[in-house]
């Protein structure tokens, strides 16, 4: 078998989607901040305007996160890309126990990963 390792594209199609969710939280703060100088210059927003505004400190938190997580998430990448070409290199012989550790920590990184988007995507 290929010892499980082909999940190698699920974890790039992630870190794309994460690459993804960063730009478009950085638009949705350009546009809050923009509101957020309207109402200085003293326009009155709009009730949709004004929870837009109040969301801020969220939409900063999440992109916060998903910055400092983004570096991380190529290691586990690139890791596990190594851990696929060595596996391939010696197909046959027998994973040993503390490589299958480490990839069952990968896994459970990812299972954590899919939960937090699943989170952000119903707050967002």
């Amino acid at each position: 078998g290929n010892n499980g390792f082909d999940s190698l594209d699920h974890l790039e199609k992630f870190s794309q989607v994460v690459e993804k969710k960063i730009r478009n939280l950085e638009k949705r703060k350009g546009k809050i901040l923009t509101l957020v100088d309207s109402k200085k210059s003293g326009r009155t927003l709009d009730a949709d305007q004004v929870a837009s505004v109040n969301s801020l400190p969220f939409v900063e938190a999440n992109l916060e996160q998903l910055r400092e997580f983004l570096p991380q998430f190529k290691t586990i990448t690139s890791d596990y890309d190594k851990a696929k070409k060595k596996a391939t290199r010696r197909e046959e012989a027998k994973r040993n126990d503390s490589e299958h550790k480490r990839s069952k920590g990968v896994l459970s990184t990812l299972h954590y990963l899919s939960l937090l988007t699943l989170e952000l995507k119903e707050k967002l």
